[in-house]
């Protein structure tokens, strides 16, 4: 057997010694300690110093409890050193970029922002928290957070990751959907898809678009481990930060394409597992690994619900990803393992041929015979490449 992370304790795989199996897998280095983190933004802020001082209006931009980094210690001590420089915390604010997840609950942001602050939680469809910039060079309405518009000094903290949309997560993705309007997200996520690790896409130029709009004046990207931790902080100016961060995130989670397909692929979808939305991150890997006809096991946790992304509940917008779904995954077999409360509404989202479970127990009642080779992907956001030049990441036979 092989143990994957499931909720607080080990999913075991029903995989059998004789059964080749080869897992793939992301290598990260140590996470940074408190003091390394604490030491970095007391250092980072103090070249902002007279910024800070002058500013009437800061908003700390902060990514929400749908990613897994655990930035709370990052933002405490961020408001730690600007009330030191500032003489107090008045005029500073915490916004949580929570895009169109308009049910996540204050409790679950413990993790994102700590316990000592009060974020306001974006909420894409309260008109009075928004007001309109204009509208982007493709006709498509811009419409933000206000206290976001209004700041006279913005900063941001996101993770930096392997996006399959948008080709990376991390930078303006904040601003847009991070804290947009229901109006400029929907068009946003109506642009032409593009490819896992690719740097300019339809989405990324609205983003940058809107960051040359709405700039950063300063910005801590990070990248973390399977478990939320913070390994690496690239800080700086918006764009560099992020071009560092990338350059250096890609050879950790660049990994050699297999050879030969697999007869059964084993799909975790951290960290993309709060919510059953987050799976729509992960499916792509399956036409890159598995051979048409055979099974695909998708595993998400889903603590957090099927998720609220209001564009996606447009009649229009479900049949066309439905569509889009159908015909990437039609030559596979699919199950879906994940929180059982989910799965009445995933159906709803989903491809009606998926197969749904809702316990390791049923997931193993229907997988009892062992294939002759299963990849396990252990971390979704992997790039397959086809040669291992600059690549870190594992790919272990087990």
């Amino acid at each position: 057997m092989i143990g994957i992370p499931w909720r607080s304790a080990k999913l075991n795989l029903p995989i059998v010694p004789e059964e080749p199996a080869i897992l793939l897998g992301p290598v990260y280095p140590p996470p940074l300690s408190p003091v390394d983190i604490e030491a970095r933004v007391q250092t980072d802020l103090q070249s902002i110093a007279g910024q800070l001082q002058a500013a009437r209006r800061i908003v700390l931009v902060v990514e929400d409890a749908s990613r897994v980094t655990h930035t709370a210690g990052l933002v405490t001590a961020i408001h730690r050193q600007i009330s030191a420089i500032r003489g107090g915390p008045s005029g500073f604010r915490v916004i949580v970029a929570a895009g169109a997840h308009d049910r996540m609950d204050p409790s679950v942001l413990e993790h994102k922002t700590g316990d000592t602050l009060t974020p306001r939680i974006h909420h894409c469809l309260d008109e009075s928290q928004l007001v309109p910039v204009g509208t982007s060079r493709a006709g498509i309405p811009l419409i933000f957070q206000r206290d976001v518009v209004g700041a006279d000094l913005r900063l941001a903290i996101a993770t930096v990751n392997i996006h399959p949309m948008a080709g990376f997560s991390g930078g303006g993705k904040l601003l847009v959907p991070g804290v947009a309007g229901l109006a400029t997200i929907a068009a946003f996520h109506q642009l032409p898809k593009g490819h896992p690790g690719e740097r300019v896409t339809p989405m990324r130029q609205l983003i940058e678009e809107v960051v040359a709009l709405l700039p950063f004046t300063y910005c801590w990207h990070l990248i973390s481990n399977g478990a939320g931790e913070i390994v690496r902080i690239h800080s700086g100016a918006n764009l560099q930060s992020f071009e560092s961060a990338i350059a250096e995130l890609l050879p950790m989670v660049s990994l050699e394409q297999p050879p030969e397909l697999c007869d059964r692929l084993y799909l975790d979808c951290r960290p993309f597992h709060q919510n059953m939305v987050g799976t729509f991150k992960t499916l792509h890997q399956i036409p890159l690994l598995l051979k048409p006809g055979e099974t695909a096991i998708v595993i998400n946790e889903a603590c957090h619900g099927i998720g609220s992304h209001h564009w996606r509940l447009d009649p229009f917008v479900i049949e066309n990803e439905k569509e889009y779904w159908r015909n990437r995954l039609q030559d596979y077999r699919v199950i879906v393992l994940t929180n059982h409360a989910a799965i009445a509404e995933s159906r709803k989202l989903f491809p009606e041929d998926l197969t749904w479970v809702g316990t390791p127990a049923e997931l193993l009642s229907i997988c009892k015979e062992p294939a002759s080779s299963s990849i396990i992907l252990a971390h979704a956001p992997l790039a397959l490449i086809q040669s291992k030049k600059h690549s870190s990441s594992t790919a272990q036979k087990v």
